[in-house]
């Protein structure tokens, strides 16, 4: 594991103004804010975020803006310092917390998929606890984090066989705090992305599933949120992050292990270790997001993948009493402004 940051903490910036419980961020040279806050997940090689990292992309695409990276652990907090205003942007949120955020009608946008897992995210199973297939989950102790893209994928494979979440022991955990259960030896199994996955897999464990074999049942699709009042008063900072985002998929699209070997170093692990992480996603430049297989464009958006896969998500939080209904209104929360400003 690696940090670009402390643990997540409350800070007082001087150049900010507290309203109404709501931060407004004054402004810099032209359009741009004096500071920017972004929210990350730390998911290693899986991802085209330590590509960004290496070479301070955002930071050069900002060159007025002061730009701070603040590590959480997963979605659902970067939510909620996204709606107390602490940060601005935040990456690598899954749908079932975006969806729970929509339907709480909080003030933000989806303005980039990040990524989409299908082997970078999965089942993991200890070596020593007879578990062959996902039937065998039947009392056994499983970690996941509930209220993420692994939780949700978690329920797709056991309701997939027909097995009661109920009569598995499921155990709600952040990938630090599960890997080091892992290594006491009181987990039977666990449902996570990389590199937590692979991890405990090297680690007297085994990858028994991933998303890839779920895919008929739920989808594990990451994005981009950016609060609402920023990216009404910043709208050129939020292209500009996205600039960065798509020069750097591109990169990685065109050069293959040239660019992965820039994403090893940054992360310190060896170049096959980084194949293997980022071989189990799919990412999509500035082009693709706005198909039908990304968020879609114009009317498009309504009927795009990235929507109905929020919907899916909302009726599965429906299906658990997590939400009362899906929410009516995912199309309005999906901007593509920001992204059809890029050269393509």
């Amino acid at each position: 594991m690696f940090s670009r940051s402390a643990k997540f903490a409350f800070i007082a910036l001087a150049v900010t103004t507290l309203a109404l419980g709501k931060i407004t961020l004054t402004a810099a040279a032209g359009n741009s804010p004096e500071e920017l806050t972004i929210g990350w997940v730390n998911v290693g090689a899986a991802s085209n975020e330590a590509l960004l990292f290496a070479g301070n992309m955002v930071e050069k695409n900002l060159p007025n803006t002061k730009v701070k990276w603040v590590e959480f652990t997963g979605g659902s907090a970067g939510i909620a310092a996204l709606n107390a205003g602490d940060i601005q942007m935040m990456t690598e949120v899954g749908l079932p917390p975006t969806v729970s955020a929509i339907s709480k009608g909080l003030d933000f946008k989806i303005v980039w998929v990040n990524d989409i897992y299908l082997t970078s995210e999965g089942l993991v199973v200890r070596n020593s606890s007879n578990i062959q297939k996902v039937d065998d989950l039947a009392g056994k102790k499983v970690a996941t984090m509930v209220g993420t893209s692994s939780g949700y994928m978690l329920h797709a494979a056991l309701t997939g066989v027909g097995l009661d979440e109920s009569k598995v022991q499921v155990i709600n955990m952040d990938p630090p705090s599960m890997q080091a259960a892992w290594k006491r030896g009181e987990l039977d199994a666990a449902y996570i992305w990389s590199p937590a996955l692979n991890n405990m897999a090297a680690d007297q464990g085994k990858i028994l599933a991933t998303n890839k074999d779920f895919q008929d049942r739920g989808s594990s699709i990451d994005m981009i949120l950016v609060r609402g009042q920023f990216a009404r008063d910043y709208p050129d900072a939020v292209t500009a992050v996205l600039k960065a985002e798509n020069d750097s998929i591109l990169d990685l699209q065109n050069n293959g292990d040239a660019a992965l070997q820039k994403m090893a170093d940054y992360l310190k692990i060896p170049l096959d270790q980084a194949r293997t992480e980022f071989g189990g996603i799919q990412l999509m430049n500035a082009t693709e997001q706005l198909s039908a297989t990304g968020l879609g464009h114009g009317d498009g958006v309504a009927t795009s993948r990235i929507t109905k896969a929020i919907k899916a998500a909302g009726e599965y939080l429906v299906g658990v009493g997590s939400l009362k209904a899906v929410p009516d209104n995912i199309p309005q929360y999906v901007d593509t402004s920001f992204i059809e400003k890029l050269p393509k």
